[in-house]
């Protein structure tokens, strides 16, 4: 999703032709597969091609095994059917929904999801609908940094982490949605993360992702990691927070390229297995930067008690999430214990031993 884009109503959902519609009341019936549970009537009904749908639903039932997955996540329920003609009855707008418009409904499919709420984390800060004198910042990040680190610990890669793939709901807890890009480690081909061309634009996407991607386009690496750095999208307030320049960040990407075997030997697999983690907790330190950046240009911040309290140490996580180099950058598990370390999510067997094997 866009920023700009809610999840009811037939607007386009993820990114990157991941197309597909999602309304809300009446839950549209389903012709063949999992039947639609219609004890939840505030669901969302999302349709869209199987194979669009299937990371979300695959990333769904692994984050479902969290008792604790509805705090953090909007995946689907469990199923998938073939919706019914019917829906055309039931809820008229699904007409005007251009995949089924484009491909029909008997070649599409349907899941069902909770309704998480329809402002987006990017409208807030956008719109300045916080409060710079009382949005308590460490809590939201403590939030999203558990929810990535719960979504690591199953070997989960969101992969188009923004501001419009996170939703409020009416009491402001963010949720992470939409996994249609989703990347299982060691079930999702290694491949399917860079079949992309080079473009450093995308904030979510690390730099690491960016420079394999140049290889492959026989782009200069020198070239590359100067667009990376003037380009993509949230290098500024990284520069200004970390304190790095840019003749420190470009030496970072010049020791990573000479001296990460897997990258100078293109071996994919290796590649994948060492920095995978690292995907989302860039992603996530990225913005979480600059919904900073936004709250204390405000004078009311000097006033804040959660920025001025927890300030260096929100800033430490922070920077150590977005260092350009995958060499330096922490993981999501390794920026919670800086950020939150009595978080009961650390108290996990599997974060502690992740810790205890990658943590740094």
């Amino acid at each position: 999703m866009s920023d700009s884009d809610s999840l009811v109503g037939g607007r386009r959902l993820g990114a990157e032709s991941k197309y597909g519609c999602a309304f809300q009341k009446p839950l549209l019936p389903c012709k063949s597969g999992q039947p639609i549970d219609a004890t939840n009537p505030t669901d969302v009904t999302k349709i869209a091609a199987k194979k669009d749908l299937d990371p979300e639903v695959a990333v769904g039932n692994l984050l479902r095994e969290y008792k604790v997955a509805s705090n953090y996540f909007v995946v689907p329920r469990k199923g998938i059917c073939k919706p019914s003609a019917r829906i055309f009855q039931l809820d008229p707008s699904t007409q005007d929904c251009q995949i089924i418009q484009q491909k029909g409904v008997d070649r599409l499919h349907m899941i069902q999801m909770p309704f998480g709420g329809n402002a987006t984390v990017g409208s807030f800060f956008k719109d300045n609908k916080f409060n710079p004198l009382t949005f308590d910042f460490y809590e939201y990040g403590r939030h999203l940094l558990e929810a990535i680190a719960l979504s690591t610990l199953k070997g989960v890669i969101h992969r188009d982490l923004h501001t419009g793939n996170i939703l409020f709901d009416e009491n402001n807890v963010p949720r992470i949605i939409d996994f249609g890009l989703s990347y299982i480690h060691g079930i999702t081909p290694p491949e399917d993360i860079l079949q992309y061309a080079f473009n450093p634009r995308f904030p979510q996407r690390p730099p690491e992702v960016e420079l394999w991607l140049a290889k492959e386009d026989n782009i200069s690496m020198s070239i590359a990691i100067d667009r990376i750095i003037n380009e993509k999208r949230g290098i500024m307030q990284i520069s200004m927070f970390s304190g790095q320049n840019t003749y420190v960040q470009r030496s970072e990407l010049m020791k990573y390229i000479n001296t990460s075997p897997n990258f100078t030997q293109g071996n994919i697999k290796e590649w994948m297995d060492t920095y995978w983690p690292l995907y989302d907790a860039w992603a996530l330190g990225n913005m979480l930067i600059s919904q900073y950046s936004k709250i204390v240009i405000s004078p009311l911040a000097s006033r804040n008690k959660s920025i001025q309290s927890k300030k260096n140490i929100m800033l430490g996580a922070m920077k150590a999430l977005t260092r350009l180099s995958p060499l330096e950058r922490v993981d999501a598990v390794s920026a919670l214990r800086m950020w939150a370390p009595n978080s009961p999510i650390l108290r996990m067997k599997a974060a502690q031993d992740w810790l205890a094997a990658r943590g740094k």
